[in-house]
């Protein structure tokens, strides 16, 4: 066999990425990255990994083995399967570094799994089947001959002190004359560090549940521009927003979590108000791309609904853990709302992402260790405040005014105080010498030296992304805005809030609170988040786990990452499997995965294996067919769908990217007291309980669908790819969820982790159905997702 070995360099070349879809604009893509200069060879080279060395060692145990000892049914390796398109294009994952080896040294992220062999080879073309209407041959699991990741751990990586946090709090605060903005840090896994409620915040302070919501306002942008950026890419709260175009209705952001009235309880999203479904952004006949309804993600909690979906009513539960696991110390937190993180209201329900600008990462001595959100939360804490929303209806008709007279996403995106939070988080943040807008001493308030936000140029299928600032102008905008701000700014009075534990609140001048105000961050932990493990029927097992897992890591390093700079770098992603009533088997992160990921792969094993189980499914759940709805489900329970599904089925237009056709069957455009056309509110009053499956997935956060069965076991719906279920000699035993890089990677990296596991002949897929005429979307894969490493 031919000996092929492979190294990382420690300065890839800066290469162009091609456009990477057979339609133009099509969604996913990749983000091509360029600085115009690579990272200094500060990483070792990554040892050298012979192929043919993994391929014996990989063959040494074949065998999958019970805990009772007995031998299933799936004990042969792929290369005897009589298919030869499955057998000559599978590739055993090469083995790592040993968690001794990682104990005796500094693991950089890159040397901590290494890439497998032969990087340069184009991704092997799918079986038959896969791009088509055919089916791929069920094949048996191999045992994978080791565990090629430690347990999980925190590294050395760069924190963000207690110290640090009360500077860019003040800093926040002599950013700006205006005082009644809420400021709040956050740590790289989303831990509430500070939070500051400046003293003309029109927010009566006694007022807990509207000053918890409101706090969370600014807490969400913070987790954002932290949960997405990466040691490589600065992405931001706009950046987010730009590729992800949601729908966001009015009446999901003039809404609060934690209110009682069905009429008033909603999910409270910080995002601009619009239909989205465009890249670019309300550029007509162009489909939506990564990240849609990402604002619904990351609001899982300690403590689960409970049947009733509705936190702080009687049958709320307190979870064993995170996802309801006892996961190792270390590990990443919830992200938990201000309420639960203070001890002023512990059922409070956290926002989820928020996609208006003013969410900026912190990045210090080059590393990725937080991030800032700044929030003006006007007297009720919505995000229509900020974005200064006025209604696109007659008041009278309520029917939408001319297109000439309406204010557009953009107009809501880039609206005075949008900007002005942006401007404030940036300037705290120190500002970016790459961006050639450095902030230095605000003030009398000094310079953070250590913090340094990095530029570069995004795009996504050949579209510059918005990092900071709007388009055309970008940072200059911003440039200009601190130009009048920044000069002469006083030092802001306001108050400073505990970060950890119970608050007195005052008003005035900042007031310390004890000695525990602000709080120091913690690195993000890495590795395996929950141990692989048989499932409690043993219809998947530890080792089949482990060889899905270790599959996913060999593909996602050398699959050439979508957001990272330079753009010649490997994906780092993160990897879940469960079993049907979601239990999670196995979760891992790769070093410097984005932290967002977390959530979201869970959710994405989740999904799919509840909507797979003809015998645990709902009919509201499933899909009305009909090019004139009935209102009967039409597609067969059992249907294998996946997460680009559910995401093609949500679409504010259907199919998507074709104007004036009607909103998909599971768009919350479809549910009653909503404009389709706007996204506005038309009656006065509307209750929470939505029918649409994107309406109930906003409303009630921690729902796996309508799932009644399992519910501490659920944490919500992804509505963008990278997701499969799982199916064991023909029969479904759960789910794999992938995320932290581009859509289209996370499809690529899917399908090498499940083979042998994909549905298999008998399981009617997504991709063989059709809805009002149109066939629905699987899985999709970018034409050469490994060129360039």
């Amino acid at each position: 066999m031919k000996r092929m070995l492979a190294r990382l360099p420690a300065c890839p070349p800066n290469l162009r990425i091609e456009p990477l879809e057979t339609r133009a604009l099509l969604s996913a893509g990749t983000i091509d990255v360029d600085l115009g200069l690579c990272h200094p060879a500060t990483e070792s080279a990554v040892p050298s990994v012979s192929i043919v060395e993994a391929t014996q060692a990989s063959m040494e145990d074949t065998t999958s083995t019970a805990s009772s000892g007995g031998q299933l049914a799936r004990d042969a390796f792929f290369a005897s399967l009589s298919d030869p398109s499955i057998a000559s294009n599978y590739r055993e994952p090469i083995p790592a570094l040993s968690a001794a080896e990682a104990d005796s040294a500094v693991v950089t992220r890159r040397s901590f799994v290494a890439p497998p062999a032969a990087i340069a080879e184009s991704f092997p073309q799918p079986p038959q089947g896969i791009l088509s209407s055919g089916k791929t041959p069920q094949a048996p699991a191999a045992n994978p001959p080791v565990v090629y990741a430690p347990l999980a751990h925190v590294g050395l990586d760069e924190t963000i002190t207690a110290d640090d946090v009360s500077l860019l709090l003040r800093r926040a605060a002599a950013a700006s004359a205006s005082e009644d903005a809420i400021i709040a840090i956050v740590d790289r896994g989303g831990r509430i560090l500070g939070v500051r409620v400046e003293r003309l915040v029109p927010i009566n302070v006694l007022d807990t549940e509207t000053l918890v919501f409101a706090i969370d306002g600014a807490v969400a942008k913070a987790r954002t521009a932290a949960f997405f950026a990466n040691d490589d890419a600065p992405l931001t709260s706009r950046l987010i927003r730009f590729i992800s175009q949601s729908t966001i209705t009015q009446r999901e952001v003039e809404s609060n979590p934690n209110a009682s009235d069905p009429t008033e309880r909603g999910p409270g999203f910080v995002a601009p108000i619009g239909l989205g479904g465009h890249f670019p952004p309300q550029i007509a006949h162009t489909p939506l791309v990564d990240l849609f309804a990402i604002e619904h993600t990351n609001r899982d909690s300690i403590i689960s609904p409970g049947p009733d979906g509705v936190k702080g009513t009687g049958d709320d539960v307190t979870l064993a853990g995170r996802f309801n696991e006892v996961m190792l110390s270390g590990v990443l937190e919830a992200p938990e709302s201000y309420g639960y993180t203070s001890g002023l209201m512990e059922q409070a329900q956290s926002r989820g992402i928020a996609t208006l600008p003013g969410g900026i990462p912190l990045f210090k001595n080059g590393h990725l260790v937080g991030g800032i959100g700044v929030f003006f939360p006007g007297s009720q804490g919505y995000a229509t405040y900020e974005q200064g929303f006025q209604s696109n209806l007659d008041p009278v008709t309520k029917r939408p005014l001319p297109v000439n007279q309406r204010q557009t996403e953009k107009d809501r995106t880039n609206a005075d105080r949008v900007l002005e939070a942006e401007l404030i988080a940036y300037a705290a943040a120190g500002g970016s010498t790459g961006f050639n807008f450095e902030v230095k001493q605000i003030g009398t308030v000094p310079d953070i030296p250590a913090y340094d936000l990095p530029a570069g140029r995004l795009t996504l299928v050949g579209i510059e992304l918005e990092v900071v600032g709007p388009h055309p102008r970008g940072v200059n905008t911003l440039r200009q805005l601190g130009n009048r701000l920044l000069q002469q700014s006083p030092v802001n009075s306001g108050t400073s809030i505990l970060a950890g534990f119970q608050a007195q609140y005052t008003s005035g001048d900042i007031s310390v609170v004890g000695p525990d105000v602000v709080r120091k961050g913690e690195p993000a932990a890495d590795g395996w988040l929950v141990p692989p493990r048989n499932a409690d029927d043993l219809s998947i097992t530890k080792n089949d786990v482990e060889l899905i897992i270790n599959r996913a890591i060999a593909e996602a390093n050398q699959t050439r990452a979508a957001i990272r700079l330079p753009i010649s770098q490997p994906a780092s992603m993160v990897f879940s499997v469960t079993d049907k009533n979601g239990k999670i088997l196995g979760l891992f992160r790769m070093p410097d995965a984005t932290v967002f990921s977390v959530d979201v792969a869970v959710a994405k094993a989740r999904n799919p294996a509840y909507y797979a189980d003809a015998t645990a499914i709902v009919d509201l759940d499933r899909v009305d067919a009909d090019v004139h709805p009935d209102g009967v489900p039409d597609i067969a329970a059992g249907t294998a769908f996946t997460n680009r599904t559910f995401r093609f089925l949500a679409d504010p237009r259907f199919p998507d990217g074709v104007e004036r056709t009607p909103p998909g069957p599971f768009s919350v455009l479809n549910d009653p007291g909503t404009d389709p056309v706007t996204g506005e509110t038309t009656f006065a009053t509307t209750p929470a309980d939505h029918v649409s499956v994107l309406g109930h997935d906003a409303f009630f956060p921690m729902t796996n669908f309508r799932d009644a069965d399992n519910v501490e076991n659920q944490n919500g719906i992804v509505f963008f790819p990278g997701s499969t279920p799982l199916y064991v000699n023909g029969q479904l035993v759960g789910g794999l969820g992938v995320s932290g890089d581009g859509v289209d990677q996370d499809d690529v990296v899917t399908f090498a982790a499940a083979q042998g596991y994909l549905p298999p002949n008998g399981v009617t897929r997504a991709d063989e159905v059709f809805v009002r005429n149109v066939r629905l979307p699987y899985q999709k894969f970018l034409r050469n997702p490994r060129g360039g490493l």
